[in-house]
This record gives structure tokens, C-alpha cells and sequence, in this order.
């Protein structure tokens, strides 16, 4: 990260950096000197079965389906440069005079048929194929790579691993045929090692669908809101992949926007009372990182000035609570932007925030807390109003044990300190609709 980035981060603006994707794994935080309260767990993981969610999951494909997804041409002409060069790395281990036979064969068209699973809409393995060109290890041996072990490319790579060993196992004399250069562990390797390196050479060529900054996005509801997050994610995660698969291009992208080390998007997002909300999306490329910034009349939205703003706007405390539980019904600028950072880029980078700052506002109505008791720099209830809240060293521990904190203060307000999951089940219903 640049040194202007690392500053930049020490600003309270409504996100720092933040990863695109949410996978809440207890492992990565666990140790002898920390370990995540039982609730913190049980909300993120609450806050999980929100964000994905069959209500949401549906507003999302469409969403994906619409900004997304690639034209039945390109997807066609994917295909075939791919199973092309599947076909050239298995040519290249066997006698040209035996080859044209295996190509005949029901096990070499289930090897077309899988990889026609990458590029078909909605395929099984859609985009896939383009992990494809990282399963080779240092030390060659394709299955040996580090792949979350739930993950759906790890579960292509060995299906494809599979066809071809059944491809492989009909020709009963290709030992001795083989090639062995590389000493790779067997002959399947051999093949998915070259047909990773020519992928290194095609796919760069075919980058992933990423939105147009140009775009508007309206907002109809919360449910329409937590998918909008998601594709802006997936947008990004596109992005951040689509210049690391082609450096080349990133270097270009570097020289034509930014020379401090960053690609900048910008996101309009409109609520449909006709208010909009701008958006700053900058990626690191020195980390493949991303900082959001929600932006108030152009200028960055930042915590340690809302109460100003709300005072100024003279706007009080049970008004902003009941406008923010109201969007997107209301028609103020600035309820927007901020309904927009705590339900939208706040989300984004800690999905928690679906359930916490719901709770938050559960506790400004009920008159024993105020806003700024959340926001304030003395007090600062609320968990991401901290500066660098989930970057700075040692962020987990202060992040959950102020979000341990928050969940035990709405648990009382309900006066069910015992019965979180009940309690937490029935509000996401209250607050989402979702059971």
C-alpha cells in the first residue's frame, strides 16, 4: 500500500478498505489470546442468512443477469478457444497418429460438456474457467493448491480431473506413449499443467463482465439494497481478478487514471423517492484492496461530522431514527447518503451491520441512547465508526468486543439476555420480512 494510502485509511470516512467478499470463518480469528463471543458469532452468522438469502438471492440474479453476464456470442466464442486448447494440451502428451481416436469418444465430449458448464448462463461452473490458469503449484502438482475446500472452482478442477482420467483410462498403452519432461506426479497432471499455461496466454483476453460507472442503480427497498451490495461487490471482485490476470492492462489503467496506485468507480445510486446517492469505489493495486467512500453534496461523508450535519439540518435524534427505519420513502438528501453508508457500504464491508445497526437504531428509540453516544469519539457504541475498524492492528478483538457490547445492550432493551437466537430471529423478521 502506498503512503498515501495508509494515511488516507486514518480518515473516518464511512468505509476504509475492505475485501469484497463475506465468508465469516471462525478459524481465521480463533487463538488462545482471543476468542470470538458466542454471539458475535451467532449474528454474523444471522447476518450471513440475510445477506444470502432467498429473497435477496433472487433480486441478485437478476441484478447479475441484466449488469453482468456476457452475450451469448462471446460466451460461445469463450467456449471454443477453451476447448481448443484443452484438446492441443492432451494432443501434446499423445502419438498424432492415436490422438484423433480419443477425440471420438463419450469421455472426451463430457470433458467439452464440462467445460461448457463454465461459459453457459447460469452454468454450474459459471466463470470457472477462470481459475483455471492458478491451479499450477510451485512445485507443479495442480492439486496440491491451496483452494478453499468448499469452494466451487476447487470442485470444477477436480471434475475435470476426473473426465480426464477417464479419458486417459481407455487408451490403455498412453504410459508409454507419454512424454514425462516435467516428471509431473501423473499423466493428468501433465495435461492440466499445459493446458493451465496456455490459459495464461487466452484468458486475459476475455475479461470478466464488470458495471459501468456511467450506470444508475435504483433502489426499491432493503431487500433491493443488500443485492445491490452484492453486485457492486461482485463488480469489484471482477475488477481487482480482471487486472491481476492481465498486468498489462492494469499498468494501462494505472497510467490513464490515477498515478498514486489506484482504479477509481463511481456508483449513482438512486432511491425511488428520486433523491440519489454518490459513491467513491477506489482499489489498491498494490493490495487489491478497496476503500468506499459515500459522498454528502461531493464531499466524503464522514462520522465525526454527522451530528454537526444533523443539527445544522436540525433533524432530531427519534426523526432520524424513524427516517432511516422509513427509506427509501423519505426525501432528504442526507438521510440518504446516510441510510446509504450504514445499510449499503457499511454492509459491504462488515455484512454484521445488516443486524447491528438496526440495532443501534432500536436503542435511539428507546430514548436511552442518543446518536451521538454512537457516533462521538469519546463514546463511539457503534462498531464501524471506529477509524480503520477493520484494518488496524488488532482490529478483530476491538471490532467484536464492541460488537459483543452493542448485542448485550439490545438484548437487555429486550430483556431477553438469554434467548439471542430466538430473540434476533423474530427482529430479522420484523425488520426484513425474511423468517
Amino acid at each position: 500500500m502506498t503512503q498515501n494510502a495508509k494515511s488516507n485509511q486514518d480518515k473516518s470516512y464511512g468505509s476504509d478498505l475492505n475485501s469484497t467478499e463475506y465468508d465469516f470463518d471462525d478459524r481465521e480469528f480463533d487463538s488462545k489470546q482471543y476468542e470470538i463471543p458466542k454471539i458475535v458469532r451467532e449474528l454474523h452468522k444471522c447476518a450471513y442468512n440475510v445477506f444470502y438469502s432467498k429473497e435477496v438471492n433472487t433480486r441478485f440474479n437478476a441484478l447479475k443477469s441484466k449488469h453482468l453476464c456476457v452475450k451469448d456470442e462471446k460466451h460461445k466464442e469463450k467456449m471454443e478457444e477453451t476447448q481448443s486448447k484443452l484438446k492441443e494440451a492432451v494432443q501434446s502428451v499423445m502419438k498424432k497418429d492415436e490422438s484423433d481416436d480419443i477425440f471420438n469418444t463419450k469421455e472426451w465430449k463430457d470433458c467439452m460438456k464440462l467445460l461448457e458448464c463454465c461459459f453457459t448462463k447460469g452454468g454450474k461452473y459459471e466463470g470457472c474457467i477462470h481459475s483455471c490458469w492458478h491451479i499450477i503449484g510451485a512445485d507443479n502438482i495442480t492439486l496440491k493448491v491451496k483452494l478453499k475446500s468448499d469452494s466451487l472452482d476447487k470442485e470444477f478442477i477436480q471434475e475435470l480431473h476426473n473426465c480426464l482420467s477417464n479419458l486417459l483410462l481407455i487408451n490403455g498403452n498412453l504410459m508409454k506413449e507419454l512424454s514425462l519432461n516435467e516428471k509431473p506426479q501423473n499423466e493428468v497432471e501433465l495435461i492440466l499443467m499445459r493446458f493451465a499455461n496456455k490459459l495464461k496466454i487466452l484468458i486475459p483476453q476475455f475479461p470478466r463482465n464488470i458495471l459501468n460507472s456511467e450506470l444508475d442503480y435504483t433502489i426499491t427497498d432493503c431487500i433491493d439494497l443488500f443485492a445491490h451490495v452484492r453486485l457492486f461487490n461482485l463488480s469489484q471482485e471482477r475488477q481487482i481478478k480482471n487486472l491481476k490476470d492481465n498486468p498489462q492492462n492494469a499498468a494501462q489503467k494505472l497510467d490513464n487514471k490515477n498515478k498514486d496506485g489506484t482504479v477509481v468507480d463511481w456508483r449513482y445510486i438512486a432511491f425511488s423517492n428520486g433523491t440519489a446517492v454518490e459513491e467513491e469505489q477506489i482499489i489498491f493495486l498494490s493490495s487489491d484492496a478497496r476503500r468506499d467512500v459515500v459522498l454528502f453534496k461531493k464531499y466524503p461523508l464522514k462520522y465525526s461530522k454527522i451530528i454537526l450535519q444533523m443539527k445544522k439540518l436540525s433533524i432530531s435524534d427519534s426523526e432520524m431514527k424513524q427516517q432511516l427505519k422509513s427509506y427509501p420513502q423519505h426525501k432528504m438528501d442526507f438521510v440518504d447518503a446516510l441510510t446509504y453508508l450504514l445499510f449499503g457500504t457499511e454492509v459491504a464491508r462488515n455484512p454484521g451491520c445488516i443486524l447491528l445497526h438496526q440495532m443501534m437504531l432500536d436503542l435511539i428509540e428507546s430514548k436511552q441512547y442518543t446518536f451521538e453516544m454512537f457516533l462521538d469519539s469519546g463514546s463511539m457504541l457503534m462498531p464501524m465508526a471506529m477509524s480503520g475498524a477493520v484494518l488496524q492492528q488488532g482490529w478483530h478483538t476491538q471490532l467484536f468486543e464492541k460488537e459483543n457490547h452493542l448485542i448485550e445492550l439490545w438484548l437487555k432493551l429486550k430483556q431477553k439476555p438469554e434467548q439471542f437466537t430466538e430473540v434476533i430471529r423474530g427482529a430479522i423478521s420484523e425488520w426484513y420480512g425474511i423468517s
